[in-house]
């Protein structure tokens, strides 16, 4: 079994994809799966089993899941904007994993949340990808393996996705398997979760900082108007899409390009 670390843009589905790994992979790591990482990781208190995140980790065979970046962009900005006006726990410095720096925050030092900064986070959070994915696409023409899941390749075609996963992790999949994951991972069960009391009990609980483990969804993770339908996001907001097309600042700039070196259109 090749059991991989879930890496991916956020927006992109991929707490899903975790999901799909998570019901094939084992329940805990295994004692010779890179004790070095999990111990980093586990020991600064953050990601799950199977490991899971945004920032690149080297090691082992990675899943990684990308949508159009302004799609993304959008989608990801509409979530933030849900924290405006609340007290946020703000990053301060890094923590070292597996020889990678990856934001550290403390929860203790807290700041109004601003629409500003919910516009820079998420301009921040999708521009990094760009390094993540260039980094993943070398590593793939080497000697490591990468599962690149495109996300509007596979957000009406989910049984798919689980297919492919299962090849890529050496795991056999039934068709009673299949049709269980299928299900847990559907997006109207995930928005319920999303919606879980517990969530919304604890005024501390925001959409960028807390999510259930089990799940690993998010507090309002899923858009009720948008229900993840690729290219919605473009749609609704033309002129943000007409700014980068002409490129209005080098933020702008830098988004187009990334959009279209990851083989996507900038199109209104």
């Amino acid at each position: 079994m090749n059991i991989p670390v879930c890496v991916g843009m956020p927006r992109s589905a991929s707490r899903m994809a975790w999901q799909i790994v998570k019901h094939l992979a084992p329940p805990t790591p295994p004692p010779d799966y890179y004790p070095d990482l999990v111990s980093d990781w586990t020991g600064g208190g953050v990601g799950q089993w199977p490991l899971r995140g945004h920032a690149y980790l080297p090691g082992p065979p990675v899943v990684y899941t990308f949508r159009h970046p302004i799609d993304a962009f959008l989608s990801l900005r509409s979530r933030f904007r849900t924290d405006v006006g609340k007290m946020v726990p703000v990053a301060e410095g890094f923590m070292t994993i597996a020889g990678e720096e990856v934001p550290k925050v403390d929860p203790k030092n807290k700041v109004l949340y601003t629409q500003t900064q919910a516009d820079k986070d998420a301009m921040v959070a999708i521009g990094s990808q760009w390094t993540v994915w260039k980094r993943l696409v070398e590593d793939s023409n080497g000697n490591r393996s990468v599962l690149f899941l495109k996300y509007e390749d596979y957000a009406y075609n989910r049984m798919q996705e689980i297919k492919d996963i299962a090849e890529f992790m050496d795991v056999p999949l039934s068709d009673d398997l299949a049709k269980e994951i299928l299900d847990y991972t559907a997006i109207e069960k995930n928005m319920a979760r999303s919606r879980n009391p517990a969530l919304y009990e604890n005024d501390e609980v925001t959409f960028s900082h807390g999510f259930m483990c089990s799940s690993g969804m998010q507090k309002g993770h899923i858009n009720r108007s948008t229900m993840g339908r690729p290219g919605a996001h473009l749609e609704s907001d033309p002129e943000f899409v007409l700014g980068i097309l002409n490129e209005i600042s080098p933020a702008h700039q830098a988004l187009k390009e990334m959009t279209e070196e990851m083989g996507y259109e900038v199109v209104i």
